[in-house]
């Protein structure tokens, strides 16, 4: 990226100077004057460290927020996973019930039956 730059930069001012070598004289000042007075006082290797530095902090940053969001995410997805295991539950539980209670009479039947049998003695 770095080689680009330079590589622009210095077609710039090529361009500035042949502008300015067809109107006339050209002296250093005149030929990288402006571009000079972009980067004077300026520490560019600091600025390019805090750009990276910046790229890696946004970098940081979103994979922060999609962890955040998966996590979200994941959450809705079990919360869902849980409200189906207790709606078929629900489901079975209710079957029995009616199973139970359509065949109440037969099952009380039933018990009464296992109860008299239970309670007679074989051997007096």
């Amino acid at each position: 990226m770095s080689d680009f730059l330079h590589k622009m930069l210095q077609s710039s001012m090529d361009r500035e100077a042949k502008k300015m070598a067809s109107n006339g004289g050209v002296t250093e000042q005149d030929r990288y004057g402006n571009l000079l007075d972009c980067v004077k006082g300026r520490d560019l290797e600091n600025e390019e460290v805090n750009k990276q530095l910046d790229r890696i902090s946004n970098i940081q940053k979103n994979a922060d927020e999609g962890r955040k969001q998966r996590d979200k995410e994941s959450a809705a997805k079990s919360r869902n996973m849980q409200q189906i295991i207790r709606n078929v539950a629900n489901r079975e539980q209710n079957r029995v019930n009616d199973f139970l209670t359509k065949h109440k009479d037969a099952l009380d039947k039933g018990r009464e039956v296992v109860r008299r049998e239970q309670n007679k003695s074989y051997f007096s």
